[in-house]
Parts: structure tokens; sequence; C-alpha cells
């Protein structure tokens, strides 16, 4: 997420993402965005807090709890992710299921996947996914 001081906000989680305004009232950031996917409007508030490593603001978007820290341009403090680096996987992944169905999924901070129907996916590390309804997936390899 970006916020700058003339009162645009920016932000992005996984392959989503938007623009738009945002306005202060004490410790919540109130923001009018447009969604880069579909355009559709989103109003949000986000409440700041204080921890001993610094501020950040929270808020809930589609039943998830998300969280921003303060740090220095998109990928944190000028490295990889440090959240997602712990994890492995590849930030976005075409993958197949034994009927043939396909997707998209896009790692997300936790490690987990989702693919653009918020549909949840666990990597094991090797070669499966799995998803909430525990149907499994293995990477989509594209034959010329």
């Amino acid at each position: 997420m970006e916020i700058t001081s003339d009162g645009l906000i920016s932000w992005y989680i996984g392959a989503d993402s938007g623009t738009g305004t945002y306005s202060l009232s004490g410790d919540i950031l109130s923001a009018d965005m447009t969604n880069d996917f579909d355009q559709s409007s989103m109003k949000m508030e986000f409440t700041a807090g204080k921890t001993d490593d610094g501020t950040f603001l929270y808020t809930e978007y589609k039943g998830l709890l998300l969280c921003w820290s303060q740090g220095e341009g998109e990928t944190g403090k000028g490295g990889d992710d440090e959240a997602e680096s712990g994890y492995p996987g590849a930030d976005v992944v075409e993958l197949v299921n034994l009927r043939g169905d396909t997707t998209t999924v896009y790692k997300l901070a936790d490690g987990t996947y989702m693919d653009r129907i918020e549909r949840r996916f666990i990597y094991n590390g090797t070669d499966t996914w799995t998803d909430e309804d525990g149907v499994e997936w293995k990477l989509l390899v594209l034959k010329m």
C-alpha cells in the first residue's frame, strides 16, 4: 500500500489492486478507491495501530484481517517481502486439476494461494496445491 501526503492511496494484494483518495480522522483512515480489476467502487476504513516494531494499518477485507506495516517501497526494506520469503512456491502459478479445470493462483503474504474467485489453496512445497474443498491441483504444463 502506498499513502502519499497529497491524499492519494494505492494498494495491491496478490492480483487485486486499486487506487483512490483518503482522509484522516484520529486513528481512522477512510479511503474511497476503485478496484483496478473490475472498476468497482470501494469504501474502506483502516485503523492505525502501533507496536514496538512500528506503525501499521489494519482492516477487514472479504472476510480476512489485513495488516500493512511501514516499509520502504513495495517490497519492504529494499529486498524480498519478508513475510513471503519464508514460503516456498512462485508468486503466480497456473494450475490444473484431474477434471481438466484450470485456474491461476496468486501467493498471499501468509504463504497460501488464492485465485480470482477467492478460492484458497495450500501448497505442499513440491508439486501439489490443494483447494479449500480438498481437490488436488498440479502445475499446468503447456504443450507446443
